[in-house]
């Protein structure tokens, strides 16, 4: 450093004394580290100083600090001082450098005998800088041309300077003389400037020191969540087991009690066997006795009888009496007398019979009080049997064991019974007897008869218009003559289903068509549908999913599945166009079938000698049982159901057959009768084709356009889910059932009915065009399905995406939804999806072809899920583990969604919880309660037409979703326990969309215009 004689302080030096201490706010800047020593930086503003006005040429930094060495390099740079930097070798060798200008050191790694070497290494005027010297330099032995400058705080640091001393040095050591007072006024200023950072690092320290300690706090407080979700199952777990124990101790007991009670009777039954034997001794006594007396007075009725017989024969013999006298004495025997009685025999006592053997008469049965119970929707439960007229047809599964199973889900008690095998027992515990197909007899006559007597309700049912008698000929019903049945008898049989339902007092139908047939003659009619059930549901999907992994062999097939040889006119109708499409397109081929044990067509084929040029085109398949019919349906490119339009028996008939194709997958093209027409919107969900010209555009379409068929397919699929679905017709056997009875409870049944008929069926869901970036299939069973959707989310998806893998459920599918991100989403999704493909049983990443908006990217994944269920997860949310068995044990068969407990985490410790609300559905009138994180059932989904898609309204499609459930009827359940987690942060769809004014505005609007009962405002909270 440059010594000066002069003994004034320069200009920047002077003006540390001013009051305003300008030359602080240099010292004041901040340090290049507050993660350091709070000592090291207690001795940066002197540095600092020292740098800016005595700079130095030569530094040696003795193990410092790193934001000692950050400092000087900044000034290095900053004022261009040139400074040559040395440190200490490895083993603390000093640099060979004759002397420094500034040597910066801590005390505390250095003993004294270390630092007055140091000393000795300072040039003329140097300065030794020694971080916290002011606790460790009482015992460093110094130079007589070295002074000390010890500076307060705790700890402080000190300056060691050379003589001769510069004049800034001398001013901050008190020189000259008299000058003391403002050199310790230095010193103190500079301390004060060092303390403040010193308590800054400290500060920074403690912060750190908070922010983990915060972390290990939320990470423990997560743990003892999962611990107490745990301990909240295995004390459930406890409980049930100590009821099961409680049920096995009170079985225990009654079987030692029937163990005593059953000794007691061995004892009683060997008495009993004891009385018995003496009993038979004394008996067999008196029977040898009365024997004896009985043979002696045998021997004299047989004495007496030869008497009679010869005085008999001595009367009657010719001649004198004489020779009459002579000629008995002459005869050997008995000589003629008048015998008299015998006396009566000597009759033992009788042995009377033990008490054992005594008849004991019956004890009266007494029956207790049948107790109805209360269905959720206030309607009593019934007992429903029903009876099957033709058991060995699979109409007996259509009408009768799905029927029973929907009744039973709607809450009732119900019993299937072959017509034949119906009991008094049966009938004494029904409340309301369904009559499938049944023909009158006098079998009938009684059950009917009986059925009233215990008071139940009778109902006819039916499939097909067979109870009005007139309409059996064969110009209506061609079937008459295929099957080899005759006019004469096809007539006797209308007419007893006639009386059959003369005898009921309502009716149900499979179509709306048949119900006002019926209507005609009892005015009491609905209409229940055909349905599916879950297994067929199950089925279908699971062959649709084996076609659609394994592809076809480039060949399009037509199938048409007639189970029985009476639709010959109906076929007859599209054969002429399948020859003309077969002739033109030698890949095309026409699904027929055949009877298994002898291969017989089940059509006539002789009457079709259109197909006989195109024979080769013709695949024969054997006649399969109903539950095998999935896989034969998904065998089919297209579907055809023809029937004649203007035959009043065709015209009542079923919409069975698009909704079967429909479950497979597979599109329909049908006559215009009019449960098609009311079942297929046209050109949407399937085609309807009366004339030669229109069957042959719809097919020739289907041909030529994969994607129109899959679109179709998928648009029918959506349809019948909701509309053929076992669930509503739960729901309307609630309505029916109830309705078969009287008063208050029939008027609310009538009412729930009209008012549902007043809403027509929502519209399908939008599905917006995709592309699948990823599949893997290994054709499972899951029952769950996690949707995520993510649109910019790099930073969280992989977290929503771990979450999901760490679920304990084991079947799992998992469908990720990018809706056009521009980030590096699509490369996290799809490296982490080939890396975790094996997880799980089904996964998907599909990208939407152009940004849909979060309702139309959920309806993607949805419509692309094979599960019953499906739990939507944003991408920046994420799941506990136990989510998926947890939601999923909440669910019942009838229910539409299930909600949890949510967890709030993010930036500024947010912990509350969210979603504690329980059911009630009127308070979405006023606002949602439920998020979007929920569990929800396909079926559901479907009826309510999906999650709207607006990208000027997003943010409430999960609220659009809760409110037509609750339009619909469709009751969710609330499970009370936290198994997810909700994200909280600024830059969420919620506060970066949803929440902005002009938005929200618009979001209501919306909302408002699908569900005018919500009571919602543009200030409305997002959620509860």
């Amino acid at each position: 450093m440059p010594s000066s004689s002069s003994s004034l302080p320069d200009p920047a030096t002077a003006s540390l004394l001013s009051p305003d201490v300008a030359e602080l706010s240099q010292l004041l800047r901040e340090p290049p580290s507050l993660r350091t020593d709070p000592a090291a930086c207690s001795a940066l503003p002197l540095l600092s100083w020292i740098l800016r006005h005595l700079p130095p040429r030569r530094c040696l930094l003795a193990d410092t600090d790193e934001a000692v060495a950050e400092l000087i390099r900044r000034a290095d740079s900053e004022l261009a001082l040139g400074l040559e930097t040395g440190r200490p070798a490895a083993d603390g060798t000093l640099p060979d450098h004759a002397g420094f200008d500034l040597i910066v050191a801590h005390a505390a790694r250095h003993a004294p005998d270390r630092l007055s070497a140091l000393t000795q290494r300072l040039e003329s005027s140097g300065l030794l800088l020694l971080i916290a010297g002011s606790q460790g330099t009482r015992d460093v032995s110094l130079p007589e041309d070295i002074i000390s400058l010890p500076f307060p705080g705790d700890p402080g640091p000190a300056l060691f300077a050379r003589l001769p001393l510069s004049p800034a040095t001398a001013l901050l050591a008190g020189h000259p003389p008299g000058d003391r007072e403002t050199g310790i006024r230095l010193r103190t200023r500079f301390a004060a400037a060092g303390e403040r950072w010193a308590l800054e690092a400290r500060l920074h320290q403690e912060r750190e020191h908070l922010g983990k300690a915060e972390a290990r706090l939320i990470e423990t407080r997560r743990e003892l969540s999962s611990c107490s979700s745990q301990l909240l199952r295995a004390d459930e777990a406890a409980r049930r087991a100590e009821s099961d124990a409680d049920i096995l101790r009170s079985k225990i007991a009654e079987l030692n009690g029937e163990k005593t009670a059953l000794e007691a009777d061995r004892a009683a039954a060997g008495t009993r066997i004891a009385e018995l034997n003496e009993w038979t001794a004394r008996a067999t006594a008196v029977m040898s006795r009365q024997s004896a007396t009985l043979e002696r007075f045998s021997a004299e009725i047989r004495t007496r009888d030869e008497a009679l017989t010869a005085l008999r024969d001595f009367l009657s013999a010719p001649g004198s009496m004489f020779r009459r006298i002579a000629r008995a004495a002459l005869r050997p025997g008995l000589a003629p007398f008048v015998p008299d009685l015998p006396p009566a025999p000597d009759t033992p006592e009788p042995c009377p019979p033990p008490p054992c053997l005594l008849p004991q008469p019956p004890a009266p049965a007494i029956e207790p009080p049948r107790q109805p119970a209360l269905l959720p929707d206030a309607f009593l439960r019934r007992n429903v049997l029903f009876v099957s007229g033709e058991p060995t047809t699979p109409g007996t599964i259509y009408r009768c064991t799905r029927n029973a199973a929907a009744c039973a889900m709607a809450g009732h008690e119900t019993r299937t019974r072959d017509c034949a095998a119906v009991s008094p027992d049966d009938l004494k515990w029904a409340d309301v007897v369904i009559l499938w197909r049944v023909e009158y007899s006098e079998h009938v006559h009684i059950l009917t008869s009986l059925a009233r007597e215990y008071g139940a309700k009778i109902v006819f049912d039916t499939d097909d218009l067979v109870f009005l008698p007139a309409l059996a000929s064969v110009a209506i019903i061609d079937g008459i003559r295929t099957i080899g049945a005759t006019e004469e008898g096809t007539h006797r049989m209308f007419s007893n289903m006639r009386r059959t339902l003369d005898a009921s007092d309502a009716c149900t139908a499979s179509t709306d068509v048949l119900a006002t047939h019926m209507r005609r003659i009892r005015q009491l009619a609905w209409t229940l549908p055909n349905i599916f059930d879950q297994e067929t549901l199950r089925r279908s999907r699971r062959a649709f999913r084996l076609h659609e992994k394994t592809g076809r062999d480039g060949l399009l097939r037509i199938g048409y599945t007639s189970g029985t040889r009476t639709h010959q006119r109906d076929f007859g109708l599209v054969c002429g166009v399948l020859a003309r499409l077969m002739r033109a397109r030698p890949e095309l081929r026409l699904v027929l079938f055949r009877e298994k044990a002898n291969r017989q067509p089940i059509l006539l084929m002789d009457e079709f000698p259109e197909l006989a040029l195109v024979q080769n085109q013709i695949e024969w398949r054997d006649v399969v049982q109903l539950p095998d019919l999935p896989d034969e349906f998904a065998h089919f490119d297209i579907s055809i159901a023809p029937l004649e339009s203007d035959n009043v028996f065709c015209e009542a008939k079923s919409e069975i057959k698009y909704m079967e194709a429909a479950l497979a997958g597979v599109p329909s093209v049908v006559s215009p009768t009019a449960p098609y027409r009311a079942a297929i919107e046209n050109g949407v969900t399937g085609f309807l084709a009366q004339s030669e010209a229109e069957w042959e555009d719809a097919l020739t379409r289907l041909l030529d356009d994969p994607d129109l068929r899959a679109r179709m397919a998928r648009n029918a699929y959506h349809d019948v889910l909701w509309r053929f679905g076992p669930w509503r017709q739960a729901r309307t056997f609630g309505t029916v059932i109830a309705g078969l009875g009287g008063g208050e409870e029939a008027t609310r049944a009538a009412e729930l009915q009209l008012l549902r008929a007043a809403h027509p069926l929502r519209p399908l869901p939008v599905i917006p065009d995709s592309e699948t970036l990823f599949h893997h299939d290994a054709l499972g069973e899951a029952e769950v399905t996690i949707l995520i959707t993510c649109y910019n989310y790099a930073e969280h998806i992989t977290e929503a995406l771990d979450s999901a893998r760490a679920q304990t459920l084991e079947q799992l599918d998992l469908i990720v939804v990018d809706d056009g991100s521009s980030d590096d989403s699509v490369a996290l999704i799809l490296s982490w999806a080939k890396h975790h493909a094996s997880r799980f049983n089904r996964l998907l990443v599909l990208r939407s072809v152009t940004n849909a908006g979060l309702g139309g990217a959920r309806n993607i994944g949805v419509s692309a899920s094979r599960t019953p269920y499906f739990l939507s997860l944003d991408a920046d949310n994420r799941l506990l583990p136990d989510a998926c068995t947890a939601l999923l044990s909440a669910a019942g068969p009838m229910t539409a969604y299930v909600w949890p407990l949510l967890r709030q985490f993010g930036p500024g410790g947010h912990h509350a919880v969210m979603g504690d609300a329980p059911e009630q559905p009127l308070r979405l009138q006023d606002g949602n309660y439920i998020d979007a994180m929920a569990l929800v059932a396909v079926w559901a989904w479907a009826a309510c037409g999906g999650y709207y898609v607006s990208r000027d309204a997003m943010g409430w499609e999960d609220y659009d979703l809760w409110a037509g459930c609750t339009e619909l009827g469709l009751h969710g359940a609330h499970l009370p326990e936290i198994v997810a987690e909700y994200r909280v942060h600024g830059s969420s769809m919620t506060n970066s969309v949803t929440e902005k004014i002009r938005h929200k505005a618009r979001v209501v609007d919306h909302i408002l215009a699908r569900h005018p009962w919500l009571d919602v405002h543009p200030e409305a909270s997002a959620r509860s």
